[in-house]
């Protein structure tokens, strides 16, 4: 990692590094690189979220992003970066990266997934992570990532980002920034799928942490679509200020959607279920008066099935 970050050959790189204490060698290689490193410390932490705000409280740039220890950059990426974000409207660059398996194969991770609007995209689960790149200055208001997460620390982040500034200034480019290794010994493990179940689990837990600032129905209503969920995790508060207009937008949206999934399926236990919950003026005209119609509908139909 280290060296293909000195390598880039960008004039105004901040490399900071933040090492959990290792004894496997790594200091020795920090030292041999010491006069091309920013920052370095290593001390004991509470783990890779704790980490990341270590160096984002250091950090003095303007664009952020974080490489973990196993992966690399590829050559060229943050000049490219660099250029979007000389134009001061943009907030956020996604590209794409490429997976190494242990068998030196390969395959590239599409840049996070942004199609539809913003409630579309609050819906997804996908997120390319070490793709994106961020303007540092909205990163420190949103407080950095939540220390409380373990895998799904990235997408809270961007679901806050998203809840908070909206989506304008947010470029994408196909070309490929960084290589993700995957190997026995990471977190993520060879196999993603492997540790899908605490990804779903963490994000969904933030679904209630959200939920809860907008209100208890908004919370049974998570609790109805989601029953995997870090109970423990659930119980945390947002690290940053959520606008709770932006939470019952999205929300109403998704139990709507859901509730109408549920009607055309005949399942209307469920769909009344979502339907008692939502707040119809947050609605489309439309999907307001399609919720009204779904509500009567569905009261009566979980009665006579």
């Amino acid at each position: 990692m280290i060296q293909s970050v000195i390598n880039q050959e960008y004039e105004n790189l901040e490399f900071i590094i933040v090492d959990g204490g290792s004894t496997d060698g790594t200091i020795e290689i920090i030292k041999k690189y010491e006069d091309k490193i920013t920052y370095w410390i290593s001390e004991p932490d509470k783990g890779q979220s704790d980490a990341i705000n270590k160096g984002i409280s250091i950090a003095t740039g303007h664009v952020f992003n974080w490489v973990n220890a196993d992966d690399y950059l590829e050559t060229g990426a943050l000049k490219k970066i660099g250029e979007y974000f000389s134009n001061p409207e943009t907030r956020i660059v996604f590209t794409q990266t490429t997976f190494l398996n242990p068998d030196n194969s390969t395959y590239t991770n599409t840049t996070t997934e942004f199609k539809g609007g913003i409630k579309e995209v609050l819906n997804t689960r996908g997120l390319n992570q070490m793709g994106m790149y961020w303007r540092m200055d909205l990163i420190k208001q949103l407080n950095g990532v939540n220390p409380a997460f373990r895998y799904a620390m990235d997408l809270d982040l961007w679901k806050r980002y998203l809840l908070t500034f909206g989506n304008e200034g947010i470029v994408s480019d196909q070309m490929i920034t960084g290589v993700f290794r995957l190997h026995a010994d990471s977190k993520t493990g060879i196999d993603m799928s492997v540790n899908a179940s605490f990804f779903d689990k963490e994000n969904n837990a933030a679904l209630i942490q959200y939920a809860r600032v907008a209100g208890n129905n908004y919370v049974r209503g998570i609790r109805f679509l989601y029953s995997s969920i870090d109970e423990e995790l659930a119980k945390v508060q947002p690290i940053s200020s959520l606008p709770v207009e932006s939470i019952k937008n999205w929300m109403n949206d998704l139990f709507y959607n859901k509730a109408k999934r549920y009607f055309y399926a005949n399942e209307f236990k469920n769909s009344f279920a979502l339907l008692k919950l939502i707040e119809v003026n947050y609605l489309t005209p439309e999907n307001k008066k399609n919720a009204i119609s779904f509500r009567k509908w569905s009261m009566i139909k979980r009665f006579l099935k």
